[in-house]
């Protein structure tokens, strides 16, 4: 899939939700794939830190984040993916192959497919 990005940040569940937060902002990401054992458990999105701000230095990013992800495959079309964005009100959805994380797509990437580099 030519939109999405291979290079993805993530955590593994037992991380801290400050070292999730360090994270979001050295990459500018909104979401962070949950991986455990090289296979993706769960995604954490910005927002699902808010109820533990003043706690992010020892709450475990399991705590905050929703399991299990929602997933396209990477054969997924560029209207289902957009579909699934709208649907579930994400801001971006992790590509898997199996339960391996294969790639991210996010709406800014659907929007760079549609106005061009």
């Amino acid at each position: 899939m030519d939109v999405m990005r291979t290079a993805v940040p993530t955590v593994a569940p037992a991380d801290s939700l400050a070292r999730a937060a360090e994270i979001m902002g050295d990459f500018s990401v909104r979401e962070l794939p949950v991986v455990e054992d090289g296979a993706i458990v769960g995604i954490l999105a910005r927002s699902d830190l808010d109820p533990h701000v003043g706690h992010f230095e020892w709450t475990p990013v399991r705590v905050a984040m929703s399991a299990p992800p929602r997933t396209v495959a990477p054969d997924t079309s560029i209207g289902a993916v957009a579909r699934a964005l709208l649907d579930g009100n994400f801001n971006g959805i992790p590509v898997v192959v199996g339960n391996v994380l294969a790639g991210m797509i996010t709406r800014h990437d659907l929007l760079r497919l549609l106005v061009g580099p």
